[in-house]
Parts: structure tokens; sequence; C-alpha cells
């Protein structure tokens, strides 16, 4: 038993441009085999997820296709005449997933303040810390508490370094730090 063939799905079903949660549990009748799930079709897939629970099985899809594609799919599966199995489509949302282009370290002696003044600079600039990670630990000559931080940020296009560096000397004066920067348009 198929669930769409694949070729009643028109359009363009497999680009990138919309996700697609095709859920399909499945519960085995007496004496009815289960469907077979191994090979999805083209059409419909890209993650396939089953789960057994006692002999009732459920299974999920996730699928990229475009916004046509779905509605191609989404009339295949109401057309199917299908009465076995129970088919929801649910359309999801992808998370963005935004690229660092600015990274920073920071070394120095461990005090208050250090946090405050990196991230009002790089806010007065527009720039998004996407990652943060800070600790402290002995300095290796001194023993004194060393704070390192680590962040990694988005900036606007129109981003002036060398306004960015200006600031970043001041904080680095103030709080007795070393500031490296790397940028990937510097």
């Amino acid at each position: 038993m198929s669930i769409i063939p694949a070729s009643r799905v028109q359009g363009d079903p497999c680009s990138n441009n919309t996700s697609l949660h095709l859920q399909a549990p499945i519960e085995q009748a007496s004496s009815k085999p289960l469907p077979t799930w191994s090979k999805p079709t083209a059409a419909i897939g890209s993650k396939v997820s089953l789960l057994d629970s006692g002999g009732a099985f459920a299974g999920v899809i996730l699928v990229f296709v475009s916004d046509e594609g779905f509605n191609a799919l989404d009339q295949a599966v109401q057309t199917s005449g299908n009465t076995d199995l129970s088919i929801h489509l649910t359309r999801a949302t992808a998370e963005p997933h935004i690229e660092p282009n600015l990274r920073l370290t920071l070394t120095g002696p461990d005090r208050p303040g250090i946090v405050y003044e990196i991230t009002h600079e790089l806010a007065e600039l527009q720039i998004n810390i996407l990652h943060f990670s800070s600790h402290v630990q002995s300095g290796a000559w001194s023993g004194e508490a060393l704070f390192i931080a680590d962040l990694e940020t988005r900036t606007p296009a129109e981003l002036d370094l060398d306004e960015l560096r200006d600031r970043l000397d001041a904080v680095e004066e103030k709080m007795t730090l070393e500031i490296d920067i790397e940028s990937d348009s510097a």
C-alpha cells in the first residue's frame, strides 16, 4: 500500500521554500498486514521517523516543499481514497539560521562590569550577539582571576569596523582587557 503515488503530486514538491510536517499514524487491523514505509517517495521524503508501540505504528515525515508543492500534496492526500491511514499535513516554519560574521575574544583580569561594557558598545552599533560564553580561570603566572570570553556576533552590513575598533580600544583601556577581533569582512 502506498501513501501517495509520486506521479499524483504535481508542481515542484521538492524545492526548499516551505517546510511540511506530514504525520501518518498507522494502526494494524487484526488480520491486515502493516503497510511498508521502507522507501517513501521522493515527493514526500527527506526525513522519516517511525514509532513502534505494541502493534500500532505512527510515522512522521518532515519534507521541504514549495507552497505549490504543499498544495499539490494536500490535494493528493484528499483525493487518494485512502481509508486505512490517518494522514495529517501541517505547515511548519523553519527557524532562521543566522551565521556569525564577527568574533571577539576577551582576556583580562576579572572585574565587575566587563560584560556590561562590551555588550553596551555592541548594542550601540546594532551588533547582534548570537553566542556568548565566558569563564574565569587562574592566571598562569600571577594566579589572579582571569576573565575569558568568546562572542559570535552578526553585524549590520553598514558597520564601520574602524568605529568598532575605536570603541573596543576604549573598553580595553578602561577594563584592562585584550580584545581580539576576527571579522569575515576585514
